[in-house]
Protein backbone atom coordinates (compact mmCIF):
# COMPACT_ATOMS: atom_id res chain seq x y z
CA UNK A 1 0.00 0.00 0.00
CA UNK A 2 0.87 3.64 -0.21
CA UNK A 3 2.40 5.09 2.93
CA UNK A 4 1.38 8.43 4.41
CA UNK A 5 4.04 10.87 3.26
CA UNK A 6 4.13 9.42 -0.25
CA UNK A 7 2.84 11.19 -3.34
CA UNK A 8 0.12 8.83 -4.56
CA UNK A 9 0.50 9.81 -8.21
CA UNK A 10 4.25 9.33 -8.52
CA UNK A 11 4.85 7.19 -5.41
CA UNK A 12 7.71 9.47 -4.42
CA UNK A 13 8.19 10.83 -0.90
CA UNK A 14 6.64 14.23 -0.26
CA UNK A 15 9.14 16.62 1.27
CA UNK A 16 7.20 19.90 1.28
CA UNK A 17 4.72 20.49 4.09
CA UNK A 18 1.49 22.20 3.01
CA UNK A 19 1.90 24.97 5.59
CA UNK A 20 -1.11 26.97 4.42
CA UNK A 21 -3.35 23.92 4.78
CA UNK A 22 -1.90 23.09 8.19
CA UNK A 23 -2.56 26.68 9.34
CA UNK A 24 -6.12 26.46 8.01
CA UNK A 25 -6.67 23.29 10.03
CA UNK A 26 -5.20 24.82 13.19
CA UNK A 27 -7.43 27.91 12.85
CA UNK A 28 -10.54 25.99 11.83
CA UNK A 29 -10.89 27.36 8.28
CA UNK A 30 -13.12 24.65 6.83
CA UNK A 31 -13.65 26.48 3.51
CA UNK A 32 -9.89 26.67 2.88
CA UNK A 33 -9.46 22.99 3.70
CA UNK A 34 -12.35 21.91 1.51
CA UNK A 35 -11.02 24.03 -1.36
CA UNK A 36 -7.53 22.54 -1.06
CA UNK A 37 -8.85 18.97 -0.92
CA UNK A 38 -11.14 19.63 -3.90
CA UNK A 39 -8.17 21.00 -5.86
CA UNK A 40 -5.88 18.09 -4.95
CA UNK A 41 -7.58 15.04 -3.41
CA UNK A 42 -4.19 13.40 -2.98
CA UNK A 43 -3.39 15.78 -0.12
CA UNK A 44 -5.25 13.40 2.16
CA UNK A 45 -2.57 10.78 1.63
CA UNK A 46 0.34 12.87 2.82
CA UNK A 47 1.80 13.70 6.18
CA UNK A 48 1.21 17.33 7.08
CA UNK A 49 4.36 17.34 9.18
CA UNK A 50 6.98 15.21 7.47
CA UNK A 51 9.24 15.05 10.55
CA UNK A 52 6.56 13.77 12.94
CA UNK A 53 4.42 12.02 10.30
CA UNK A 54 1.33 13.78 11.64
CA UNK A 55 -1.51 13.50 9.15
CA UNK A 56 -3.94 16.34 8.55
CA UNK A 57 -6.32 14.40 10.78
CA UNK A 58 -3.80 14.32 13.67
CA UNK A 59 -3.54 18.12 13.49
CA UNK A 60 -7.31 18.66 13.28
CA UNK A 61 -7.84 16.39 16.29
CA UNK A 62 -5.24 18.17 18.38
CA UNK A 63 -6.70 21.54 17.38
CA UNK A 64 -10.17 20.35 18.40
CA UNK A 65 -12.15 21.10 15.23
CA UNK A 66 -14.98 18.53 14.92
CA UNK A 67 -16.27 19.78 11.53
CA UNK A 68 -12.78 19.51 10.04
CA UNK A 69 -12.25 16.07 11.59
CA UNK A 70 -15.55 14.94 10.07
CA UNK A 71 -14.60 16.34 6.64
CA UNK A 72 -11.17 14.69 6.68
CA UNK A 73 -12.67 11.34 7.67
CA UNK A 74 -15.24 11.69 4.88
CA UNK A 75 -12.32 12.31 2.51
CA UNK A 76 -10.76 9.01 3.54
CA UNK A 77 -8.19 9.84 6.19
CA UNK A 78 -7.49 6.88 8.44
CA UNK A 79 -8.67 7.42 12.04
CA UNK A 80 -6.12 4.81 13.17
CA UNK A 81 -3.08 6.15 11.28
CA UNK A 82 -0.10 6.55 13.56
CA UNK A 83 2.51 9.27 13.64
CA UNK A 84 6.24 8.75 14.10
CA UNK A 85 5.70 8.15 17.84
CA UNK A 86 2.97 5.61 17.22
CA UNK A 87 0.13 7.91 18.27
CA UNK A 88 -3.23 7.86 16.50
CA UNK A 89 -5.53 10.87 15.97
CA UNK A 90 -7.48 9.88 19.10
CA UNK A 91 -4.28 10.22 21.16
CA UNK A 92 -3.88 13.74 19.75
CA UNK A 93 -7.51 14.63 20.51
CA UNK A 94 -7.02 13.62 24.12
CA UNK A 95 -3.52 14.94 24.64
CA UNK A 96 -1.22 16.99 22.44
CA UNK A 97 -2.44 20.49 21.54
CA UNK A 98 -1.77 22.82 18.61
CA UNK A 99 -2.70 26.46 19.16
CA UNK A 100 -5.50 27.36 21.56
CA UNK A 101 -6.97 24.81 23.94
CA UNK A 102 -10.29 23.66 22.43
CA UNK A 103 -13.52 23.61 24.40
CA UNK A 104 -14.72 20.41 26.02
CA UNK A 105 -17.68 20.37 23.60
CA UNK A 106 -15.33 20.57 20.59
CA UNK A 107 -13.12 17.80 21.93
CA UNK A 108 -16.19 15.64 22.57
CA UNK A 109 -17.27 16.23 18.97
CA UNK A 110 -13.82 15.26 17.69
CA UNK A 111 -13.83 12.06 19.75
CA UNK A 112 -17.39 11.23 18.63
CA UNK A 113 -16.40 11.55 14.94
CA UNK A 114 -13.31 9.41 15.44
CA UNK A 115 -15.18 6.66 17.27
CA UNK A 116 -17.99 6.71 14.68
CA UNK A 117 -15.28 6.14 12.04
CA UNK A 118 -14.02 3.09 13.98
CA UNK A 119 -11.01 4.69 15.62
CA UNK A 120 -9.64 2.18 18.08
CA UNK A 121 -9.99 3.37 21.69
CA UNK A 122 -7.60 0.61 22.75
CA UNK A 123 -4.77 1.39 20.33
CA UNK A 124 -1.70 1.87 22.52
CA UNK A 125 1.20 4.16 21.67
CA UNK A 126 4.75 2.80 22.13
CA UNK A 127 4.73 3.85 25.81
CA UNK A 128 1.66 1.70 26.42
CA UNK A 129 -0.78 4.60 26.75
CA UNK A 130 -4.20 3.94 25.30
CA UNK A 131 -6.64 6.58 24.19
Amino acid sequence: GVQIGTNVRSRTPITICPEKLTRAIETGDLAEIQGALDADPYLRKMAADDKKKDTLLHIACAAGHPAIVQKLIQRGLDPNATDLKGRAPLHHALGERFGNVPSAANLAGVVDHLLAANASPTLADPTGKVS
